[in-house]
């Protein structure tokens, strides 16, 4: 049975590690001996003790196999706005057809929503195009992102 729920990042940590990891060989963006996966639960625990991690997951009976990862602010510039900023997704491939990605997507704008998010941003690599789900989701293009390693 698959189930979607707001779960603590360092509740799951040693089930969501591994998987940070797969995510990571799968769509890691940078040369990958320049710059190694290297998360700073550090600063992870601080966003989370502070309310400003929001992380909503995917199980299929209780197995982990998705992850929907926003950081919640106000907006620097428009302070009476929360915002969040969905920073990484992931869906293990077997999953990936039908519904699932989507109703990851949808419930947790819900409880964003709940939370009084009013700005959802969401980030994604551009060779593992979404441009189709999310403009079917009701989100419209906001910014082009370059990277460039030194």
């Amino acid at each position: 049975m698959i189930t979607y729920q707001r779960e603590q990042l360092f509740d799951i940590r040693s089930e969501i590690e591994p998987m940070f990891y797969t995510h990571w060989m799968e769509i890691g963006a940078f040369d990958k001996e320049k710059t190694p996966l290297s998360i700073d639960w550090d600063r992870y625990k601080i966003l989370e003790e502070n309310d400003n991690l929001f992380m909503f997951t995917v199980r299929d009976n209780k197995k982990l196999v998705g992850y929907y990862v926003a950081f919640i602010i106000n907006h620097m510039h428009y302070n009476q706005t929360l915002c969040a900023n969905c920073y990484i997704i992931y869906l293990d491939p077997k999953y990936r057809k039908g519904m699932i990605g989507y109703k990851l997507i949808k419930k947790s704008e819900k409880m964003l929503i709940s939370l009084g998010v009013t700005i959802l941003v969401f980030s994604f690599k551009a060779d593992k195009s979404l441009v189709k789900l999310m403009e079917r989701l009701g989100y419209k293009p906001l910014d082009v992102q370059y990277y460039k390693e030194i």
